[in-house]
């Protein structure tokens, strides 16, 4: 995957009714033809190594009720990963999160999984973080606090 990092910027990024305020030193970066278009990349230098944050640009509407769809979450993700999932709730800035943790691919990294149900619809953040993180580290935990709804739908009727 190649990404090209944009210089330090204050920006608001939007997703379905989901607004993410980010600042430095976060980064946007910019997709090539990998197909990184469906997400809004995010990234940070952190001591040495790198957080990447990717936000799904379009939530999913719910065919169920929340409790249902967290349920099939849940088993989805014991289904994949198994023994090496770690699920919980997390609560930021008033918004309550669907948690999974994981092992990265050849275990060189660790996968953070948020999920959160807002209006029927679910939104996911996807986090990679250095191999062995234990806890979501602050300076994710820092931007998602820069999270808020715009319940009002454009004029144009676009996202």
């Amino acid at each position: 995957m190649f990404c090209t990092a944009l210089p330090a910027w204050s920006d608001t990024v939007r997703a379905g009714q989901l607004e993410l305020d980010v600042v430095a030193p976060w980064q946007r970066l910019t997709a090539d033809a990998d197909g990184l278009d469906s997400n809004i990349v995010l990234h940070q230098a952190v001591q040495g190594a790198t957080l990447d944050a990717y936000l799904a640009k379009r939530p999913v509407h719910l065919q169920t009720t929340p409790d249902s769809f967290y349920e099939q979450l849940d088993h989805g993700w014991r289904a994949h990963y198994g023994e090496r999932v770690d699920l919980g709730w997390q609560e930021i800035a008033g918004i309550r999160w669907r948690f999974c943790r994981h092992p990265g691919r050849d275990d060189d990294s660790t996968l953070f999984q948020l999920v959160t149900v807002h209006d029927g619809e679910a939104y996911q953040v996807l986090v990679v973080a250095p191999s062995g993180s234990d806890d979501l580290p602050d300076e994710v935990r820092l931007l998602l606090q820069q999270i808020h709804w715009n319940d009002t739908p454009p004029v144009d009727g676009k996202n």
